[in-house]
């Protein structure tokens, strides 16, 4: 027993000496608390990027070839367009396509030779029914610049019928020139008066026309009266 207890007794001698008495332990250092908020950097998330598809291109629509009528319309459209030539007509197409050289331009070329009191046919259209016929109407005023002619039978006051002839030559007649230009002069009876007939409408549909075909001679419209002239 006394033998064991030696050796145990020297043992925990050394391990003492080993041990520096009386070393002082370095403390562990302790972290104060504090209120102050402590900042924390956020690690940022990265956004979804939002990838749009293109918008598809729309090919320009190309016009369709024309065909048929359309194509007709388009080689129509393409030619040069010239004014209604009645008398050009006539020849190409018309009356005078056998003897175009029969075909004038103009009636006449020298003015009218007329007398107050003379009676000459003139052709008349029904326009109700789109028909022509003739009537004989006697000159009742000579004027500068209108002849004024009525239908044989029709009664009329002939100093009511010059008071009109002489305030169309005046008033009436300057006034539209000045707004709408000269008619044709000459024109196509080689006069630079103005005939107004007048006479019974059969249709009792108008006051008064105006018919392009008696500009044309009659070689080219056989109902032309060969005058520039209007049916009151």
């Amino acid at each position: 027993m006394k033998k064991l207890i030696l050796p145990l007794a020297l043992l925990l001698l050394l391990l003492g000496a080993c041990t520096p008495f009386g070393a002082a332990v370095s403390p562990t250092a302790t972290i104060e608390p504090t209120n102050a908020p402590v900042a924390l950097e956020a690690t940022p998330t990265p956004a979804a990027l939002l990838v749009l598809d293109p918008l598809p291109t729309l090919a320009p629509e190309l016009p369709s070839s024309p065909s048929g009528p359309d194509l007709l319309l388009a080689r129509l459209n393409t030619h040069e367009r010239l004014l209604r030539d009645q008398v050009a007509l006539a020849i190409a197409l018309g009356n005078c396509r056998t003897t175009p050289d029969d075909c004038p331009v103009v009636a006449r070329e020298t003015p009218l030779e007329v007398e107050v009191g003379y009676a000459r046919p003139f052709f008349v259209t029904d326009l109700a029914n789109n028909k022509n016929f003739e009537i004989n109407a006697e000159l009742r005023y000579a004027g500068p610049v209108v002849l004024m002619y009525v239908e044989e039978g029709l009664p009329y006051n002939q100093q009511a019928l010059e008071r009109a002839a002489q305030q169309f030559e005046q008033e009436i007649y300057p006034r539209t020139r000045e707004v709408f230009g000269s008619e044709v002069q000459p024109g196509v009876d080689g006069d630079r008066r103005i005939t107004i007939l007048n006479a019974r409408d059969p249709s009792n549909r108008v006051l008064g026309y105006y018919s392009s075909q008696d500009s044309l001679p009659s070689q080219v419209n056989r109902y032309s009266n060969e005058r520039e002239m209007f049916f009151m």
